[in-house]
């Protein structure tokens, strides 16, 4: 199993300490490349 990782760093002097998991759905869509969107 491979398993890909996106990691954004906390953009905040003092980031909450609970982990934002984003898990995609759909068919054909990915984490990984939709997670900027989330970022931003």
């Amino acid at each position: 199993m491979q398993l890909r990782i996106a990691l954004a760093a906390a953009n905040n002097v003092k980031p909450t300490e609970d982990p934002v998991f984003f898990l995609a759905g759909g068919p054909g869509q990915s984490a990984v490349e939709a997670y900027p969107q989330i970022a931003a």
